[in-house]
């Protein structure tokens, strides 16, 4: 299987190709810069790296070839991961807070009529 992702796209597509990592439990390196960085929990469902950082790329490369070699590692990244975007943004959470903030919206419209 897949042991890590790098996700460099940004916006919808990189949102996308982030939570379906994360959601087939594949640890995510993730620059610290990205938009997309507070979607990942640092060293439990992957890794933020700093960009353009010598030290920086070497221990990006130094947690990839951890992973490499730490199969349990890997499983329980993969697992918070999955875990986390069930949690957090499953289409059941996203409708219900859409749902909510509509519910608001026709409220505030109620009490200003």
């Amino acid at each position: 299987g897949t042991v890590a992702a790098w996700v460099s796209a940004i916006g919808d597509a990189g949102a996308a190709a982030l939570l379906a990592a994360m959601a087939e439990r594949v640890p995510v390196l993730l620059p610290t810069s990205s938009l997309l960085a507070p979607l990942i929990a640092d060293r439990v469902t992957g890794v933020r790296v700093v960009p353009r950082d010598p030290l920086a790329d070497s221990l990006a490369a130094g947690h990839l070839a951890r992973l490499l070699g730490q199969i349990e590692q890997q499983r329980s990244m993969g697992a918070a991961a999955c875990a986390r975007v069930q949690r957090l943004h499953s289409g059941t959470r996203v409708a219900t807070a859409v749902l909510a903030a509509l519910d608001a919206l026709v409220a505030e419209a109620r009490r200003a009529a």
